[in-house]
């Protein structure tokens, strides 16, 4: 774990591989840490230089007070980027940060090399939606959360046979702050 100022905040981030690889920068969902990727880092670290980071107010990534918008998730993007001198690189996104992958490459196009989109959208669900999340979550915090969204991600089958994945994303959303939610 590492941290930086980017974009105006205190980022936390994890970069890891060979020296010479190109970057891949992995943008976690809503409710996550970069801890997100851990499975997944064996088999890209071989190829890449990995860049997970914890998106605003996620993780160890400084919460500020809201609304958040995907302009400013970008910028916080290309702030930690800046930050660690890395010009140009690949972006992985899944759901929310498929919606940031998505919006970077509109933007920053130059800066990438790929970018690949995984469970994601290209716009926001309704309103209604999420009025009712974030009632939710501020009186009862991000850790309510924690059974519905386990329940909807992973199957009955797995969560019984993996206790321990359940447990590192209950973890994982109820560290995520009501601002980081909202």
């Amino acid at each position: 774990m590492s941290r930086i100022e980017a974009n105006g905040i205190d980022m936390n981030y994890k970069l890891e591989g060979p020296l010479d690889a190109p970057v891949l920068m992995l943008s976690n969902s809503l409710l996550t840490d970069y801890g997100m990727w851990d499975s997944q880092v064996p088999a890209f670290a071989s190829k890449y230089r990995l860049l997970r980071y914890d998106s605003r107010g996620h993780g160890d990534t400084q919460a500020t007070s809201g609304p958040y918008t995907m302009n400013m998730l970008v910028a916080d993007a290309i702030g930690l980027t800046d930050a660690l001198g890395i010009r140009k690189f690949h972006f992985l996104g899944l759901s929310k940060g498929g919606m940031v992958a998505q919006l970077l490459a509109a933007t920053h196009g130059d800066r990438l090399h790929s970018v690949t989109l995984c469970d994601t959208a290209c716009q926001m669900p309704p309103a209604a939606i999420w009025d009712d999340r974030i009632k939710i979550a501020q009186s009862k915090g991000t850790s309510a959360f924690v059974q519905p969204m386990t329940d909807r991600w992973l199957t009955q089958s797995y969560r019984e046979l993996h206790p321990e994945v359940v447990t590192k994303l209950g973890m994982m959303i109820s560290r995520t702050s009501v601002d980081g939610l909202v």
